[in-house]
């Protein structure tokens, strides 16, 4: 009989315990993620992820907006010039939720990390502005202090992308997570410039106006809600 009480109380207590974690302490209702970009920081690229799930938690779809702005010495000759880039852009993913610890990265309980693996295609457009500022040609390559001033050089690019991403979701809170994402798509840029009728310096492979199989790697950090 005392072995009898002793179990039932033992079941009482962990119900007792499970029911102590309310939604209100679980982020498993909360649908929505708000997140920053770190990586593309450094490539002047300011960039918020709006993320939201459906079906169960099973997919995402997240949406994210870019503002670019940078201005840099350029490499020209003449010490005065310099080279803007400055244009908008946006991001969409649809994530594929393949695998996760407790369900999705949102079913996370407080104090307890939480992983999240998804794979993504991705779809991306880039409308940017590069100017080059106080441009200078040599008149003679056997005088080198002999310069002409020329127009700037401005370079219209439309860059057109797709892909695909596999990353990870890390809950370390009860609403903040940090993501981790690789990946490669194919880019398309079409440039248009002025002055002149062909694009000056825009198509190197680190160039946004380049053409071809690009790598892709994301750090972000966010909140649910």
């Amino acid at each position: 009989m005392k072995s009898y009480w002793l179990t039932y109380l033992v079941l009482f207590f962990f119900s007792i315990s499970g029911s102590s974690q309310s939604p209100q302490e679980s982020t498993y209702n909360f649908n929505n993620t708000f997140k920053v970009s770190v990586s593309h920081f450094f490539a002047s690229e300011y960039r918020l992820t709006y993320e939201r799930y459906l079906n169960n938690h099973r997919f995402s779809i997240a949406f994210s907006p870019s503002y670019v702005l940078n201005k840099k010495p350029s490499i020209w000759l003449n010490n005065n010039v310099f080279q803007q880039i400055s244009g908008v852009g946006a991001n969409l993913q649809i994530k594929l939720h393949l695998f996760n610890k407790y369900g999705p990265i949102i079913a996370n309980r407080k104090g307890t990390t939480v992983l999240d693996i998804y794979s993504a295609p991705y779809f991306q457009y880039f409308h940017l502005k590069h100017v080059d500022e106080n441009v200078s040609f040599l008149t003679d390559g056997f005088e080198d202090d002999l310069y002409v001033k020329g127009e700037p050089i401005v370079d219209i690019i439309d860059a057109y992308e797709g892909g695909v991403m596999l990353g990870i979701e890390i809950a370390i809170h009860q609403r903040f997570i940090m993501e981790f994402a690789a990946g490669a798509g194919y880019r398309y840029s079409h440039i248009e410039s002025i002055p002149y009728s062909f694009p000056m310096i825009r198509t190197g492979y680190w160039s946004r106006g380049f053409t071809g199989v690009v790598p892709r790697l994301g750090i972000n950090f966010g909140f649910t809600f």
